[in-house]
């Protein structure tokens, strides 16, 4: 009954870290679930975490109130 419990939450949890995604809140509270691939000093570089091989997504710096990446970490702009 161990081993199944065990086995249980093992399967739980790699299953929980594989839905991990950056979140990007724009300044109009709207939220983007992304895979953020560059930041550069004027604008985001993203793509959309329901489409990974779809195109990439341009947004400015200025639009974008923070973003909160997939191990946790915060960056306000």
């Amino acid at each position: 009954m161990k081993k199944l419990l065990l086995i249980l939450v093992a399967t739980m949890s790699v299953s929980l870290s594989a839905m991990a995604q950056d979140v990007i809140v724009l300044t109009n509270a709207e939220e983007v679930q992304a895979k953020v691939k560059s930041i550069g000093l004027q604008e985001v570089v993203y793509l959309k975490w329901n489409n990974l091989e779809g195109p990439t997504y341009t947004v400015p710096k200025s639009e974008i109130f923070f973003i909160k990446y997939a191990n946790g970490q915060k960056e306000t702009f």
